[in-house]
């Protein structure tokens, strides 16, 4: 069921037991994460949905409810972390195993890069950090208003609080652990990147079918074909990287500062939720706002950069290929490219929207599944460009090659 993303571990151990029985415990993982995931949304939810109910009846109900959620959301991050702490400590074990007799030297070529590059990024550190702390804060208020009001069948101030700071908590460590991953991204570091040719070779070996991946795609980050001008690539890679460091921040401070304004501003403590819907539009807008502010002048020096190297690549019959590429890059921008600000616009008019009909809940939320389908249709598109770029790019680095070796051949008979 899970053996496509079980992928990237499997590449690590030769030995087929090892293989069957690490997957077992990557399977619990995931099924334990997936159900850990399912029980936070549904106490989120049944906080605001139960909130408005006043009949002592249906109170009862709703308080059952919600204390069978939260006993099962407090057992389930349990074994969630034990299994999460077993397999990690399970698969270092198997990172720094040594190698064996007649294995493959690209399997422990594998290993030593996936070793070096699973350190923890200071982004995913905080990330935890901050994950953990809003766990174990509503974990104490949950207990401390259950002592000091034992016979209380509403949610404790302190409880209150608590669901706050850890929704907060949960959502800043979502959003550090992918801008981890972005900016690995950006600057062509990640893992699979590091390790595609090991990869390659250990699927083939293996009679797995070696599938492409954006992750493992170095050039998809690279201006190196779309700038044959190294002059000019030079400059284009500087205000990309500040770009992408400049954005970087702006989404991440205020992501997390609009976080925390709205839990204080529409806390059921302050304003009794009468306006807690529209906190999702409004993180949505600011985040927006920040980046865009940052990312508009990069974007005009980088078109600027662009517009100069096309007209090289327009007047020099040499760059036709990296012309083709060029014309595959603007189509895309101006076609599929577009969709996923049309579906990021849908998710933000949408949020606004539920939280105009429903202001005292949480219904704003369901605006941000547009969202997550334009990233998952961007994924798409940009894979399907990059795999049309694929040959083309091999063209050019051929055409490379037989230069070096012309020259080579030349510079001989020369002497």
């Amino acid at each position: 069921m899970f053996e496509n993303l079980f992928a990237k571990y499997a590449r690590a151990i030769s030995d087929e037991n090892k293989r069957r029985e690490l997957y077992a415990m990557y399977r619990l993982k995931i099924i334990s994460l997936a159900i850990f995931l399912v029980l936070s949304i549904a106490m989120l939810v049944e906080t605001f949905v139960f909130d408005p109910i006043t009949d002592p009846k249906l109170l009862d109900i709703a308080f059952a409810v919600f204390g069978v959620t939260m006993l099962l959301w407090l057992v389930s991050a349990a074994v969630w972390l034990v299994c999460a702490i077993k397999f990690r400590l399970r698969y270092r074990a198997i990172l720094n195993a040594p190698a064996s007799a007649g294995e493959m030297p690209e399997v422990v070529s594998y290993r030593a890069k996936v070793r070096a590059g699973r350190k923890l990024t200071k982004p995913v550190i905080a990330g935890i950090i901050a994950l953990v702390a809003g766990g174990a804060f509503l974990i104490f208020a949950i207990f401390y208003d259950t002592f000091t009001s034992p016979d209380s069948q509403e949610l404790g101030f302190l409880t209150n609080i608590a669901i706050y700071v850890f929704a907060v908590c949960f959502a800043a460590f979502l959003l550090l652990i992918f801008f981890s991953e972005y900016s690995k991204a950006s600057a062509g570091r990640t893992t699979e990147m590091q390790t595609e040719s090991e990869s390659a070779a250990i699927d083939a070996a293996s009679g797995r079918v070696h599938r492409y991946s954006l992750k493992s795609d170095k050039n998809a980050q690279s201006y190196r074909y779309l700038f044959p001008d190294e002059s000019l690539r030079g400059e284009a890679e500087v205000v990309k990287a500040r770009m992408q460091k400049f954005t970087t921040i702006a989404a991440m401070s205020s992501a997390i500062a609009s976080l925390i304004l709205c839990g204080v501003l529409f806390a059921p403590f302050i304003c009794a939720f009468e306006w807690s819907g529209y906190s999702v539009p409004i993180v949505i807008t600011v985040i927006t706002i920040a980046v865009v502010c940052a990312v508009i002048p990069f974007v005009k020096s980088l078109k600027r950069l662009e517009e100069e190297q096309k007209l090289q690549l327009e007047s020099n019959p040499d760059f036709s290929l990296n012309l083709q590429i060029y014309h595959l890059y603007e189509a895309y921008s101006k076609g599929k490219g577009r969709v996923i600000y049309i579906f990021y616009a849908l998710a933000a008019v949408l949020s606004y929207v539920l939280a105009a009909l429903f202001p005292r809940t949480m219904l704003s939320l369901v605006g941000i599944i547009p969202l997550f389908i334009g990233i998952a249709l961007n994924y798409v598109f940009v894979s399907q460009l990059r795999k049309s770029c694929l040959p083309i790019e091999e063209q050019i680095d051929k055409k490379a090659r037989e230069e070096v070796v012309a020259d080579g051949e030349d510079g001989e008979a020369e002497e």
